[in-house]
């Protein structure tokens, strides 16, 4: 990433955008948990606001009365972008909370066609995980109070039951099967679902874009032929401890290398250290400039 372009970045407003890089064969699936608001009127109001049909339904898991609108299938079209930037639009006029929310994305399971292929992908996610639970911050300073109990890192567990030691299988993530508390979950219905469990919640548009094209970049980067894999494994062989307050030094690094990795546009790769480093931007801007122009 370009040290300029990252710092004149920062300055720009976020924007949403017409279209996204994803093939527009690639099916994804939203559903978007939202709290403090009438169950009916947000019913009536999505239904009023979209031509295609969008199911609202309670969700046991909010503290506060809620909702939890659940997409259909969607593609990456303009007409996708139209309709949920009028979603968008009317979930911030409800003004709701989001204090035990989550934005969850869902990809077909067929992108990892084998066992290799998935745990190419865990591994990359597990080895990332501290920089994820950043960007998954959004623009707030911080996680909601029950992102530990239905979006647990992964990666803990696995270092808690000792799998860190040895070469993992596909046995050790059947926790995730159906699992609703940890980051991910693997969803056996018709189709084997992948479910990327955001800690915080959102209505900003800009965000779910955000987070739709860094959860397919990384399904994508696992089929790569350029898949680091020496670098992956190293993250975690190392000492884990997870923390989410990041008192020790910020990850600048971090974040950056992983935005290359999986990004092949750089304006992806910008956004994603953008949302990272959104509430930290003068500290951001002052490591940028310290390092080396490229």
């Amino acid at each position: 990433m370009n040290r300029n372009a990252l710092i004149a970045f920062l300055e720009e407003e976020f924007l949403p955008r017409k279209i996204l890089e994803i093939p527009s064969f690639v099916n994804f699936g939203l559903e978007i948990e939202i709290e403090g608001v009438d169950f009916d009127t947000v019913k009536r109001l999505i239904r009023n606001t979209t031509k295609d049909t969008r199911h609202v339904e309670g969700e046991i898991s909010l503290s506060e009365k809620g909702a939890e609108i659940v997409s259909p299938v969607l593609q990456n079209k303009k007409e996708t972008w139209r309709q949920l930037n009028k979603v968008s639009k009317t979930l911030h006029f409800l003004r709701p909370t989001f204090e035990d929310c989550s934005f969850q994305v869902n990809y077909d399971m067929d992108f990892l066609k084998d066992e290799e292929k998935f745990l190419k992908f865990i591994k990359l996610f597990m080895a990332y995980e501290d920089v994820l639970y950043l960007f998954s911050r959004g623009k707030d300073e911080k996680l909601r109070t029950s992102a530990l109990l239905y979006a647990q890192p992964i990666a803990r567990m696995i270092y808690q039951n000792g799998n860190v030691e040895r070469e993992t299988s596909l046995s050790d993530f059947e926790f995730l099967k159906d699992n609703k508390l940890f980051a991910l979950s693997l969803k056996e219905r018709e189709k084997k679902l992948i479910e990327f469990r955001t800690p915080n919640g959102t209505d900003d548009l800009v965000l779910w874009q955000n987070y739709i094209m860094t959860f397919y970049s990384m399904l994508a980067y696992a089929n790569h032929t350029t898949y680091d894999i020496e670098k992956i494994n190293l993250y975690l062989k190392e000492s884990y401890s997870f923390y989410l307050n990041y008192k020790r030094k910020f990850p600048y690094e971090k974040i950056m290398e992983f935005a290359t990795m999986i990004f092949p546009s750089e304006f992806d790769q910008l956004s994603f250290f953008k949302q990272c480093v959104i509430n930290q931007k003068e500290e951001a801007k002052t490591y940028l400039k310290k390092m080396p122009p490229i």
